[in-house]
């Protein structure tokens, strides 16, 4: 029986099984020897909306959005998940889907910030990591 009682980390995956590698932490330290492998699974939603979208909410638990549009997509604005999220968006559709820079169609809050000052277009099969 596992404790989490005076470790500095306690990871449970009890009934967990997989062949694939996706997690590995090594826990090296004075005295301290461990290798931890498994796989980790993150939670992806579809998103099918067309034209522009402002404000756009996703799950606070999501990590990877399917774009999925039957014609082209423009998103002025994500409203903010949870501190230390990351939020792939992934253009699964043949049309373009443009992530725009600074719109004020959404809530000042939730825009978009490129870093480039210009809008981000995403082809077919491209990818963005917010």
């Amino acid at each position: 029986s596992a404790s989490n009682t005076g470790n500095l980390l306690y990871l449970n995956s009890s009934g967990v099984s997989s062949s694939a590698t996706g997690l590995r932490i090594v826990i090296a330290g004075s005295g301290l020897a461990e290798l931890i492998d498994g796989a980790v699974a993150w939670k992806s939603t579809a998103y099918t909306s067309t034209g522009t979208q402002n404000n756009v909410t996703f799950s606070k638990s999501t990590s990877t959005v399917r774009l999925n549009p039957a014609s082209a997509l423009t998103i002025t604005g994500i409203v903010a998940g949870s501190d230390g999220q990351l939020l792939t968006l992934w253009n699964a559709s043949s049309n373009t889907v443009t992530l725009a820079d600074a719109n004020s169609g959404s809530s000042a809050a939730n825009r978009l910030s490129t870093g480039s000052g210009i809008n981000v277009l995403l082809a077919a099969g491209a990818t963005a990591i917010l």
